[in-house]
């Protein structure tokens, strides 16, 4: 077969049967350039970008820039943050920090979430994982049953969890362990207390009252409907407002007997009673 033209430098001559011979000045299709220029612009036709690699990159198709870009994945080479949205789609930028961890945020997606304050706990608030110090936002505030909580493994077996707001309350057989209140003003064991002082009229005591001073005449002071053995109240006549005439103050036993009675009266001026539980009821000391 014959060629009849000039071929320029970096044709290639090509045959087709008996159609003779065929002069092509440039590559097509995924490359382009002369033969001996040539240059790879489409992998299965799509685009390979221009950008220089960097040493150990390979080409992955990106779908974002729809064409090959050269990326550091070969051979475990990091060329890109952890934390980094333009690499990874599900992630918020973040410059790690010590002591920090990465949880899904809101959005969600990964991100960074930075070490808490010195005494604060990580804790979950049912949606997130956040930084909190115990009795501020916890159940020891809130005052649920689902609070954290410990559990004495030795001669006693008992479990403390937040019963009411700010008091932290265990129990053992049945039997008051320890209580202390969110005021700071008491701790309760089993055999004793720290007494608590308070002053007024008429009221049903808690956990919180020990030495209970009455200043209002005829009041009536009721005792709590559930103590536990040992708890003890010392009620007096603070001001010598018992003088007969109407004036006595009641002690209420709530459902529970004094010495066998319901209630108990202060008729004297100063008067007081020391009532302890044994369990059955209350004994006057």
């Amino acid at each position: 077969m014959t060629y009849h033209g000039t071929a320029a430098s970096g044709f290639i001559l090509h045959t087709t049967q008996d159609q003779g011979l065929f002069g092509f000045a440039a590559l097509a299709g995924d490359a382009s350039g002369l033969l001996q220029t040539n240059t790879v612009t489409a992998i299965q036709g799509f685009g390979v970008t221009p950008n220089t690699p960097n040493g150990g990159d390979a080409y992955v198709y990106d779908a974002v820039q729809g064409e090959f870009v050269p990326s550091g994945v070969q051979q475990g080479v990091a060329t890109h943050a952890l934390l980094d949205s333009t690499v990874h789609t599900d992630t918020v930028t973040q410059a790690p920090t010590r002591g920090s961890i990465i949880i899904g945020n809101v959005t969600p997606a990964w991100d960074e979430l930075v070490l808490g304050t010195v005494e604060f706990v990580l804790f979950s608030d049912g949606t997130d994982a956040v930084y909190t110090r115990l009795g501020a936002v916890t159940p020891f505030s809130l005052g649920t049953s689902a609070a954290p909580s410990m559990t004495f493994t030795g001669d006693l077996n008992t479990g403390i969890s937040a019963g009411v707001a700010d008091e932290l309350v265990g129990s053992a057989a049945g039997s008051g362990l320890m209580t202390l209140d969110g005021g700071n003003l008491r701790t309760q064991w089993v055999g004793g207390q720290v007494y608590h002082v308070s002053a007024g009229g008429s009221r049903t005591l808690t956990g919180a009252d020990n030495i209970v001073l009455v200043t209002v005449a005829g009041a009536t002071v009721t005792l709590p409907a559930a103590p536990f053995i040992g708890q003890l109240y010392q009620i007096k006549d603070r001001d010598g407002v018992t003088n007969g005439g109407g004036n006595e103050i009641t002690i209420a036993g709530n459902g529970n007997t004094i010495d066998g009675n319901t209630d108990i009266e202060i008729t004297n001026n100063y008067g007081s009673f020391t009532v302890l539980f044994n369990g059955t009821e209350w004994n006057v000391l």
